[in-house]
């Protein structure tokens, strides 16, 4: 089986080398039995990372790089990523070795058990009590009102299958979020759990903003609720304005001196107005 490896980064210079290093130890055995190449996916790095991706590039052939103009974020660098695979499967990781690399193995197997996606699932992690409150509480509200659950402590990172890739190639969406496709198309999904790991080198470019962006996209991709309750909002709210229009152009007409000048237009407008584009 011919793999991909692929790995997006932004500002990630300190861990190329370890990240690399990591595959070559970790995967021996992998590559006895299959073919890898890797994909790297930069979103306009600045702090070097862009210049040694070329030069590891050039020395070795099973490495192949995507540089991007600008930072689309890693949600929509790396579908589209995944979308220039041409393997018989790929496997998404973080360059900041996070996720360990020696989950390689265990992705592979659930994948040729039948699986069509498998993901990596954090059992345990090192960080901050308070983002693993924050993350249960994500989990536990978009679960409330989806169709479909997303699998909690699962990013997306993980290994997909050719099958799945043609699948998702069919959505086009420019603001992907991808662990919610692969549950809309109907694939079959496995999970292999690990260890999740403080990086060791380098910032994270990931900040409270980045994590209530991503929020409110799995909200807004993810569950049809919300949409559908400012529907019913918008429907009740503008019966309601046509009725007041009404009532007050009827009492117009039967009082029509007890008005003061210009009340009754502007009221009847406004409400008549408002309950059309509340209608739209």
């Amino acid at each position: 089986m011919h793999i991909t490896i692929l790995i997006p980064t932004y500002n990630e210079h300190e861990n190329i080398d370890d990240l690399l290093s990591n595959i070559n130890n970790e995967l021996v055995d992998e590559y006895k039995k299959h073919s890898f190449e890797i994909l790297f996916i930069d979103n306009n790095s600045i702090d070097g990372t862009q210049d040694k991706l070329r030069s590891i590039a050039k020395e070795r052939k099973d490495i192949k790089v995507i540089l991007n103009k600008k930072n689309f974020g890693p949600n929509r660098s790396c579908f589209y990523g995944l979308m220039q695979v041409k393997s018989d499967a790929a496997i998404i990781l973080p360059a900041d070795l996070q996720v360990p690399i020696k989950v390689v193995p265990n992705l592979v197997n659930e994948l040729q058990k039948g699986n069509d996606v498998v993901l990596v699932k954090r059992k345990n992690s090192d960080e901050f009590f308070l983002m693993k409150y924050l993350r249960s509480f994500f989990y536990k509200i978009v679960n409330k009102f989806s169709e479909s659950k997303l699998i909690e402590n699962a990013t997306g990172d993980g290994i997909y299958s050719k099958y799945a890739i043609s699948q998702l190639k069919k959505f086009y969406d420019p603001y992907p979020f991808t662990r919610g496709l692969i549950l809309e198309v109907g694939l079959k999904i496995s999970t292999v759990e690990y260890n999740h790991q403080l990086r060791s080198k380098g910032n994270s470019s990931y900040n409270f903003i980045s994590y209530f962006e991503e929020g409110i996209m799995g909200f807004v991709k993810h569950s049809r609720y919300f949409l559908r309750l400012m529907i019913l909002v918008g429907f009740l709210l503008s019966f309601i304005s046509f009725v007041i229009a009404v009532i007050y152009l009827i009492y117009k007409i039967l009082y029509w001196d007890t008005f003061s000048l210009g009340a009754a237009p502007m009221i009847i407008g406004l409400f008549g107005l408002g309950s059309f584009q509340l209608l739209l």
